[in-house]
């Protein structure tokens, strides 16, 4: 289960469209509910807010949370280059 501190963490680059984002991840792993139906936005928005556990969900929420992370550091560090040659 995600505690107070994990979900403060994952928001930092999670912000918003996050859902879609963990659904195609849970879509590309066959991965569905017990009635064999996808996820709902609304069940991930309750893992990651900690109302309910579900380790398929909180992986696919670390994936998209580093993915995001990578993206975010690869932009600051081109950035950083331009203002250098500036």
């Amino acid at each position: 289960m995600i505690t107070p501190e994990v979900k403060k963490t994952l928001k930092e680059y999670l912000k918003e469209n996050y859902t879609d984002d963990v659904l195609k991840i849970l879509d590309g792993k066959s991965i569905v509910n017990r009635n064999k139906q996808p996820y709902s936005p609304s069940m991930i928005k309750n893992v990651l807010n900690g109302h309910q556990a579900n380790i398929e969900i909180e992986k696919a929420l670390t994936i998209v949370y580093n993915r995001r992370k990578k993206k975010f550091n690869k932009h600051q560090l081109k950035l950083q280059q331009v203002l250098q040659k500036n």
